[in-house]
């Protein structure tokens, strides 16, 4: 989550697929897509995953991203009839305003009330009345954005509304380093004003928690409506329900039986009962339903030899992928073969990279007709340096994962209050807690609390970091971690295509008391096709060492590290190279810590394996 997104206060929005786009332009002609427009409210690949630096639960919520029609010019200074008022657009850039238009329909309504408000009432009412997908709060956030329900609210007619009284007040004590030390001349800024005074805030951040503490945080329940309304409140998080793989080797080149015009190609279709290993007879004729669960997540991950051609004389010049798709398939002629026509597509995924991940929002209720898998060899090689080659693709071996989560009772939370009665018109407010255990591990966790009507759910998205005290070696990641979010785990997620963001980020963060002057940094993995780039952040959010230096790329050409490969034809940024340290597979760096307080150490998986689903990563910090 980078910047401004990953600002704490700020309103930040991530993405959802929408299958609008089948069936128009380029998309017409490509059996990948589908033959219908139905679905639409799943997470996209595209959208950045939470937490922000310090920890702090990001993104706030969700917008259509992927893809949907915007405006386009009207007028134009050539006879040409291509031109349209509309076309397909995408990425945060599209769903950032779609929910900013709800906002002001929000401000229109209280404005209309004669209500009075600040941005914090927008904010809270967006994710008050969001719509639950499913998702871990470092995806969705409080979920869908709701723009009819958010004006419903403020009508008082059915949802409620959820804030606490602690979360902006654990969001300034983190930033009190960064805003004492900002030089605000050098940046050209005024008065930044962050007032030490309460902000009622719907996420909560419990803030940087020792093992063995605790945070706690009041929340007030807003009824407006006319009647009293029966609330159900329960902490929750994450758990996996179960998890299948299978290996496969892709089919290149693959035709579909109606579009079939030359270069035009079709996935490798699975249904998604068959993506298991079989390990009896009895496996081969068991019906494998999807359980009732929250989240489908699939993945799809091949090794790094298979994604880049390593006996290339330059760098990054040969590479290719297999993409996912999820369907509804309908077998309409009852041949038992997939064509295009009988598709419907539910989510796609696509990165240039190692491994793809697809997310399916409560699917036991997602299919009206038989769940397929659709893996797309991409035809064609592709340069870094270059972009799309006329290079055929080879056939490649992946391993598919399918996981099932559900949510259950988060056995570190607690609320005094599990069923509330809130009169018309009128608040409540609920005690709550998280508590750390004395061998708590370090890391970032995350969670809901979940207020519950009849007719109305708020998922409040809750988090808060781990961050052990430096007294001798504090081990910060160690292989495991959280259900969705596991500090000691990664998969990489990088995207040659994208920016430099892109690839998973792990935010790992400890307090140095006064009298420990410096201290070394070590992290580990296991693969020598990974790249691991940290960063480390003193009290006052400053990077103060990387074991990515740019060096002389810096002040001639102001690179950000000195593993990044810059822009090109074929990318925003997205490409990394290997920079060594210590050896293949860690790095150490020395640091000043003269300043106590919360370290934060930043691991940016730059690039992945791909040997495994997930990669283990060992973080630790000791005194020197």
């Amino acid at each position: 989550m980078s910047l401004p997104a990953s600002s704490p206060l700020a309103l930040t929005v991530g993405a959802t697929f929408n299958a609008g786009y089948a069936g128009y332009g380029f998309f017409a002609e490509q059996p990948r897509f589908g033959n219908s427009t139905e679905h639409y409210g799943h997470l996209a690949q595209l959208s950045s995953r939470g937490p922000g630096v310090m920890g702090s639960p990001k993104p706030d919520i969700l917008s259509i991203g992927a893809y949907g029609f915007a405006p386009a010019w009207v007028t134009r200074d050539v006879d040409d009839d291509s031109y349209e008022a509309f076309r397909v657009f995408g990425g945060t850039s599209m769903s950032a305003p779609l929910v900013a238009g709800g906002a002001a329909v929000v401000m229109g309504q209280l404005e209309e009330a004669e209500t009075p408000y600040t941005p914090f009432t927008i904010k809270n009412i967006l994710m008050s009345t969001a719509a639950d997908t499913g998702n871990d709060p470092m995806a969705q956030g409080a979920g869908r954005l709701d723009a009819g329900a958010a004006v419903a609210y403020v009508r008082g007619d059915g949802p409620f509304a959820v804030t606490n009284d602690a979360s902006y007040g654990n969001v300034r004590e983190a930033l009190s380093g960064a805003l004492d030390s900002l030089n605000r001349t050098e940046l050209g800024l005024g008065t930044v004003y962050v007032p030490d005074r309460p902000y009622p805030s719907t996420e909560w951040f419990a803030g940087h928690l020792e093992p063995g503490s605790r945070s706690s945080t009041t929340f007030t329940i807003q009824n407006p409506n006319p009647h009293p309304i029966t609330v159900r409140v329960q902490p929750e998080t994450a758990q996996e329900l179960e998890s299948h793989e299978s290996r496969h080797t892709t089919e290149p080149r693959q035709r579909d039986p109606i579009l079939n015009e030359t270069g035009t190609y079709a996935p490798n279709y699975i249904r998604l009962s068959d993506a298991r290993e079989y390990h009896s007879l009895s496996d081969l004729f068991t019906v494998h339903d999807i359980p009732e669960s929250d989240l489908l997540v699939i993945n799809l991950n091949f090794e790094f030899d298979d994604f880049m051609n390593s006996t290339t004389q330059l760098y990054a010049d040969d590479f290719t992928i297999a993409s996912l798709y999820m369907y509804d398939w309908f077998d309409s002629n009852a041949d038992h073969t997939v064509d295009y026509g009988e598709l419907a597509l539910v989510n796609r995924a696509g990165s240039w990279g190692t491994g793809q991940e697809l997310r399916v929002s409560y699917p036991h209720m997602a299919f009206a007709g038989v769940p397929v898998v659709g893996v797309y060899p991409v035809p064609v090689q592709a340069s870094y340096w270059t972009g799309i080659t006329d290079r055929n693709s080879t056939a490649i071996n992946y391993t598919m994962t399918v996981s099932y989560y559900g949510y259950e009772p988060w056995e570190g939370a607690w609320t005094d209050s599990s069923v509330i009665v809130v009169p018309p018109g009128s608040s409540h407010m609920v005690e709550a807690a998280v508590s750390v255990p004395p061998g708590a591990a370090a890391g970032v966790h995350q969670g809901f609390v979940r207020f519950e009507s009849d007719d109305h759910t708020v998922s409040v998205p809750v988090s808060y970091a781990v961050a052990p005290r430096l007294d001798g070696e504090a081990v910060l990641a160690d292989g495991g971690g959280d259900s969705l979010l596991p500090s000691g785990l990664v998969q990489g997620s990088f995207d040659m295509s994208g920016r430099y963001p892109a690839g998973e980020w792990r935010q790992h963060h400890v307090y140095v008391p006064e009298g420990v002057e410096s201290a070394v940094v070590e992290v580990s993995w296991l693969s020598n096709r990974t790249h691991v780039g940290v960063f480390v952040v003193d009290p006052a959010g400053k990077i103060i060492q990387t074991n990515t230096e740019p060096g002389v790329f810096g002040d001639l050409a102001n690179w950000p590290s000195s593993d990044w490969l810059g822009g090109s034809a074929f990318s925003e940024g997205g490409g990394f190279y290997p920079v060594r340290n210590w050896n293949d597979t860690a790095t150490i760096i020395q640091v000043q810590t003269t300043e106590p307080g919360v370290y934060t150490i930043l691991s940016h998986v730059s690039l992945h394996g791909g040997e495994g689903l997930y990669e283990p990563i060992r973080v630790s910090v000791r005194p020197s």
